[in-house]
């Protein structure tokens, strides 16, 4: 991509859009949903796993993944579910839409049983 004083001609066209209020309301609504994906990525690939064989332990196939990762599909709760059991995560999603996964710690009572919640 072409550049004009460090701003390529993306960065141009991008910033032209946001000027666009339809443009900007719709990027910013889709933001978390992309959030979501690339923290998705990033974590079955420190797991270790593809997206196939994702797809293959939540019994989905790989396109759901692919567009789980995209942001084209909003995960449903079963969808969360299913992705922090299958990635033993935990996943946090704050009031700001801000999306986390973490690694799953199971919390331990004074005896050591593992103390779930009701």
């Amino acid at each position: 991509m072409s550049s004009t004083g460090g701003q390529t001609n993306y960065d141009a066209y991008f910033a032209e859009k946001m000027n666009d209020p339809a443009f900007r309301a719709a990027y910013e609504e889709m933001q978390p949903l992309v959030a979501f994906g690339h923290a998705l990525a990033v974590l079955h690939e420190q797991r270790g796993m593809t997206q196939e064989a994702l797809a293959e332990a939540m019994s989905v196939k790989r396109a759901a993944i692919a567009r789980l990762e995209r942001g084209d599909d909003a995960p449903t709760m079963t969808t969360f579910l299913n992705l922090t059991q299958v990635l033993d995560a935990q996943l946090t999603i704050d009031a700001n839409g801000h999306i986390a996964f973490g690694p799953h710690r199971k919390q331990r009572s004074r005896r050591g049983a593992p103390i779930t919640a009701r």
